[in-house]
């Protein structure tokens, strides 16, 4: 039988991390005792330790050392491919809000195999958008398809790797990106985890088709996602606000992180 878990440790602590962690002081996300935190970035770290009297870690190692029941990864898909099997490894839970890392499918494999071997629970979180539910019941069922257009402000682009590449302008209204997961997730590593999750969720990144377009005039990240499927179809419009700290991050993937370390610690889930 699984205890319920109640020691936190934060694998990032930038904008959304800081978040998270305002709320876990508050007692909103749950009652976590947050044992540490650790950020590539000292002053972060130090200023989110001393906000929740956790131990700032000199390192990912360190951190785990302290015996976390759960690590909530905040930080980058690099962060994950760098520290999620040694998480698992010694059968602590692991939050992944950085899931464009888990296309890449050795990696994966090797992430479930650990748990498997371990014990430990990998969550990924809604992120920014809804519809994972929807997504995961048309798995069921062959012959899905997701499409997803993600819309942003030009801030909110500018330091992908495709825009900076190939030189986009994002002066105008334009689809900028049109393509399968894997290839998005590499020209915008920090602006589609969300198709990420809807490919995760729906076991079969091929079935999903991504469109990335800079607007402007926007004031919002908007996510529009259409699903085709043997029950029929659904259309899903989310219009996210940006976190105020950093244009890139959305306010709503914060929150789902903070809902399920809610729900992780609740009898009653609705799934």
């Amino acid at each position: 039988m699984r205890k319920m878990p109640t020691k936190l440790a934060l694998l990032g602590t930038g904008a959304i991390g800081s978040y998270v962690a305002e709320h876990v002081c508050s007692g909103a996300a749950g009652k976590w005792d947050v044992v540490g935190v650790f950020d590539h970035n000292p002053e972060s770290a130090e200023r989110v330790g001393q906000m929740l009297g956790a131990c700032v870690a000199h390192d990912v190692q360190h951190m785990l050392d302290l015996s976390p029941d759960v690590v909530l990864e905040t930080a980058t898909a690099d962060a994950v491919r760098s520290y999620a099997k040694e998480v698992l490894d010694r059968g602590i839970d692991l939050i992944v809000l950085s899931s464009g890392a888990l296309l890449d499918e050795r990696l994966l494999t090797e992430m479930k195999q650990l748990a498997l071997r371990t014990g430990a629970m990998i969550y990924v979180p809604s992120g920014a958008i809804g519809g994972i539910d929807l997504v995961r019941a048309a798995a069921a069922s062959a012959d899905s398809s997701i499409r997803i257009r993600t819309s942003k402000p030009p801030q909110g682009l500018a330091d992908a790797p495709y825009v900076k590449n190939l030189d986009v302008n994002l002066d105008t209204q334009a689809v900028i990106f049109s393509g399968g997961v894997r290839d998005a997730i590499r020209g915008f590593p920090k602006n589609v985890n969300v198709a990420a999750s809807l490919a995760l969720a729906a076991h079969d990144p091929e079935c999903l088709r991504i469109e990335v377009e800079v607007c402007p005039d926007l004031q919002h990240n908007m996510h529009s996602i259409t699903l085709e499927s043997v029950f029929g179809s659904a259309e899903i419009i989310v219009r996210s606000r940006p976190m105020k700290n950093n244009p890139r991050s959305s306010l709503l993937a914060a929150l789902s992180c903070i809902a399920l370390l809610k729900r992780l610690q609740q009898p009653l889930q609705v799934c």
